[in-house]
């Protein structure tokens, strides 16, 4: 299983998988870092067939429409800055 965790999310929460063998990245580790257009991330999920990680309403939307990216998660915490996001402690 990948995940890929988009640019609105801390790229310190790739940590939380990566500790439990998870494969895991964030948009600053991909080429363009957090300038990889949705395409690309989309893109990104479908040859890795990773799971993307957003709090993006737009990645929701493509998600229902047109089934891209195929596997979403779909973060709705309302609006703060990624400083605010405190991930769940870990065991």
């Amino acid at each position: 299983m990948n995940f890929i965790i988009d640019a609105q999310l801390p790229p310190s929460l790739k940590f939380i998988f990566n500790d439990r063998n998870i494969h895991c990245i964030h948009t600053l580790d991909l080429v363009d870092q957090n300038n990889t257009t949705d395409t690309e991330i989309r893109d990104y999920c479908e040859v890795n067939d990773s799971i993307l990680i957003t709090k993006d309403e737009d990645f929701y939307y493509t998600h229902i429409l047109n089934n891209r990216p195929r596997k979403l998660i779909l973060i709705k915490i309302g609006n703060c800055s990624k400083s605010e996001i405190i991930p769940i402690p870990t065991k």
